[in-house]
């Protein structure tokens, strides 16, 4: 299980805690429901339907809140977050399954709308990579996010390295 690097908050950890103790309550419900004699069984239905029920409810209402992520995510998507869809095969120093950063700035420093152009209808430049696939679905205004991030970690200096040490 994962949660994301921003807008973990104290009520989105309360909320998850919540959730898994009322997991454990139906499970244990269950467990006893399967464990009782056949005359007994479906005693607890009611129980264990009411229980998803609330949760359901409980979790639509804070969707519909937009309380669901925290406070950050609530904000909106930040070019390091949907960055995430292009950390994979793009890191700033190394070519991975695409070009770095370093490499994709050089190309489009002063053309951040070439970099969405590209990620919205890729084509094959280079064979020693793979095709990119189409970023489309992630919308103008993620991609411009992008772009801009991918730009800004592209422009830093490298970090000098540290002397080694005897």
């Amino acid at each position: 299980m994962t949660l994301p690097s921003v807008g973990v908050s104290f009520a989105l950890l309360v909320l998850i805690m919540t959730g898994v103790a009322v997991a454990a309550v139906i499970l244990g419900l269950l467990w006893r429901e399967i464990n009782f004699p056949d005359d007994r069984i479906g005693r607890r239905f009611a129980a264990v339907v009411a229980l998803f029920n609330a949760v359901e409810l409980a979790t639509l209402m804070r969707i519909e809140a937009g309380l669901g992520a925290g406070d950050a995510m609530a904000a909106g998507p930040t070019g390091k977050s949907v960055f995430r869809n292009c950390a994979a095969c793009h890191a700033v120093d190394k070519v991975l399954a695409g070009p770095s950063l370093r490499e994709v700035y050089t190309i489009y420093r002063d053309n951040p709308q070439g970099i969405v152009d590209w990620a919205k209808n890729p084509g094959k430049k280079r064979p020693e990579f793979v095709q990119m696939p189409s970023m489309a679905q992630l919308g103008d205004d993620n991609l411009a996010l992008v772009a801009d991030y991918m730009l800004e970690l592209g422009a830093m200096e490298s970090l000098p390295a540290e002397p080694e040490q005897m």
